[in-house]
């Protein structure tokens, strides 16, 4: 009897060990920081021309280049640089595979040109499959998905039978066993990579990833792999920031449910244990849905020390500025973001959006119009574009931004309203039908004085009017 209880204390008192958390220590969290600061210098001193290398198919070059690398990793030089050196080669537009067939012919399928096209293959597979929930995603898209993914596995394995420790390869194994659902397969894929690079930092982050609730995982598989990983915290500190894990984890789980406040307990407790770019961004984004904006830009400035040319990260702190105010400073991200990726719609309408405001109707013009460049159904890009060419007189231009907004939204209140005004202005008689319409559309609620504002011309002009009993809420673009 005595026996048994004690056994059963034994067994108590270690599983409350594991349900404890290690408080975070600043000393190893340290450590952790200046770890990650050599892994950026490591980014900053390495080539990134290599698509450029591919495309005039300077494939000799490509092969001398990232065989250094990897050299220089196996003799202990930076592990973050190797990985980041292939996974440029990660992008989807398909008109890549044929430089990267040729490179394969080229080097006789040596092992980088099978890797570097793999990784091609890993990023169409992610393009054929979609961005949507599985229950929103065809069959012809998951099989053209698994399509890509088993070619990437051929090439992934080819390489790795002939370079064991191309850790790249094991990375992008095991993205293939997350996209596909392969729990077993992600297990094997980690321990077989950890023969080759036990104290790796970046593989085991790769693999803990994919224990997340949401891919079939649980915390308590994140806290074990984490807690295991210490024991190589000696030769790698960055294994410190792993403890954090769970706490980001916790943080998107209640994020999800829009509980932003909590979530930012779980996110800050994460960044006790390191400076992960991911947790800072999603803070910082917490922050942002709860109109804390100080506190939204503080962690957008830590992320662009490290990243200062992120053009993402620019147009949110841009953002942020603007609703504190401080327009100069909202220009200056704004600017600076499309300079680096002219495709940021939402930049380049937050743009348009201050000059239109200034009464710059001119600059705010061009600034829609860059967003309409690349993104040609933006809906709120579309409805200014009419605005701001109706100021300036120019309405032809401003019918035609108009109309294709309603393409878009047929139903969309605002661009009715507008619409009926560039028609007024020409003294066109349809303007009373779209005006009825915005009639139709609009929340009368929320645009109490407007709707009767509008309701009362029409009457005046004996415009008959057949209202519906409920009304539409409209849709509008983001500043």
């Amino acid at each position: 009897m005595y026996k048994l209880l004690y056994s059963l204390l034994i067994i108590v008192f270690t599983l409350s060990l594991f349900a404890c958390d290690e408080a975070p220590q600043p000393d190893l969290r340290q450590a952790v920081v200046e770890a990650f600061a050599q892994d950026t210098i490591a980014l900053k001193v390495m080539s990134y021309d290599f698509l450029s290398l591919l495309e005039a198919r300077r494939f000799d070059e490509l092969d001398r280049q990232l065989i250094e690398l990897q050299k220089n990793y196996e003799q202990g030089a930076n592990e973050w640089a190797v990985l980041e050196s292939f996974l440029i080669f990660n992008t989807n537009k398909e008109h890549y595979l044929t430089y990267f067939d040729e490179w394969v012919d080229h080097s006789d399928g040596r092992w980088t040109s099978r890797l570097a096209r793999g990784s091609h293959h890993v990023a169409l597979a992610w393009k054929k499959r979609g961005a949507k929930f599985i229950n929103k995603t065809s069959q012809e898209q998951i099989d053209n998905m698994s399509h890509h993914f088993s070619l990437a596995k051929q090439d992934i394995n080819a390489a790795l039978a002939k370079t064991p420790r191309a850790i790249v390869g094991y990375k992008m194994l095991h993205q293939i066993a997350n996209g596909m659902g392969e729990d077993e397969d992600k297990l094997k894929i980690t321990k077989t990579a950890l023969k080759v690079a036990p104290h790796s930092y970046y593989l085991r982050w790769q693999h803990i990833s994919g224990l997340q609730p949401k891919w079939g995982g649980s915390i308590q598989q994140i806290r074990k792999f984490a807690r295991d990983a210490q024991k190589s915290r000696q030769q790698n500190p960055r294994l410190y920031a792993l403890l954090g894990y769970e706490h980001a984890v916790k943080g998107d789980q209640v994020e999800r449910k829009k509980q932003f406040e909590k979530a930012i307990e779980h996110y800050t407790t994460a960044l006790k244990y390191a400076p992960v770019g991911g947790w800072l961004r999603d803070r910082a984004y917490c922050y942002k849905k709860l109109n804390r904006f100080d506190e939204q830009t503080r962690d957008l400035n830590a992320l662009l020390e490290i990243s200062p040319d992120d053009a993402d990260l620019l147009g949110r702190r841009g953002y942020a500025y603007v609703r504190k105010g401080h327009y100069p400073s909202a220009i200056a991200d704004f600017e600076r973001a499309l300079e680096l990726d002219a495709q940021l719609g939402y930049v380049s309408n937050n743009l348009g959006w201050i000059y239109y405001t200034q009464g710059d109707n001119k600059k705010a013009a061009g600034y829609f119009d860059k967003t309409l460049v690349h993104d040609p159904n933006n809906i709120y890009a579309l409805t200014y574009c009419g605005i701001t060419n109706a100021r300036l007189a120019l309405l032809d231009k401003a019918e035609s931004c108009l109309l294709h907004a309603l393409e878009v939204e047929p139903e969309n209140a605002d661009v009715w309203r507008n619409y009926g005004e560039v028609l007024h202005m020409q003294d066109n008689p349809k303007h009373l039908d779209a005006l009825a319409s915005y009639l139709k559309y609009a929340d009368r609620k929320k645009e109490r004085e407007m709707f009767n504002k509008i309701k009362k011309y029409l009457a005046e002009q004996n415009y008959p009017l057949l209202l519906p009993g409920s009304s539409t809420t409209r849709k509008s673009g983001e500043k």
